[in-house]
C-alpha cells in the first residue's frame, strides 16, 4: 500500500549531491537559511535547494525529471549543518497539504484554467524547520 506521508523524498544520490554542494560552498545555518522546494505539476516534477544569505540566493537543481517516480525512495531526511531535517509530514500537515492542493486545483478549474500543480517546501533556519504547502505554513518542528 502507498504511504502518502512519504511523497516527499530524495534518493541517496540526491542527498549526496546536496551534501557535496553545501560542503563545497561552506554554507551553514549560522550565516543563512535553506529552502528545499518540491514542485509538482502536470508537466513534471522537480526539487530545488536554495541557500539564502542576506540579499543573496544560491540554488542547486536537485532533480528535474518527470520519470523519477519509478526510483527507489531511501532518503526521507537530509543533513544540514549537523541537523537532520525529516521530509515526512504529520497526518495533520499532510491533510492540510492535500486540502490546500485541492482548493488550488478547483479554483483553477473553476476559472477554466489548467491547474499549475502544487508544491511543498521545507524552510530550514535557526534550528527549526517550517513546512509550507504552496505559500501557507502547515507545520513547524525543531531540528
Amino acid at each position: 500500500m502507498f504511504d502518502e506521508s512519504k511523497l516527499f523524498y530524495l534518493t541517496e544520490d540526491e542527498t549526496k549531491k546536496i551534501g557535496n554542494w553545501i560542503t563545497e560552498n561552506k554554507y551553514t545555518l549560522s550565516s543563512g537559511s535553506f529552502e528545499l522546494r518540491f514542485y509538482f505539476s502536470p508537466y513534471g516534477d522537480s526539487v530545488v535547494l536554495y541557500y539564502r544569505q542576506e540579499e543573496k540566493a544560491h540554488y542547486l537543481e536537485v532533480y528535474d525529471d518527470w520519470k523519477r517516480e519509478s526510483l527507489p525512495r531511501p532518503a526521507d531526511h537530509i543533513m544540514i549543518d549537523g541537523f537532520t531535517a525529516h521530509l515526512d509530514l504529520s497526518e495533520e500537515a499532510l491533510e492540510k497539504y492535500f486540502q490546500l492542493g485541492r482548493k488550488c486545483t478547483e479554483a483553477h478549474l473553476n476559472e477554466d484554467c489548467e491547474p499549475p500543480g502544487f508544491g511543498l517546501h521545507f524552510e530550514i533556519h535557526d534550528n527549526i524547520c517550517n513546512i509550507f504547502a504552496g505559500e501557507r505554513l502547515i507545520e513547524t518542528r525543531a531540528l
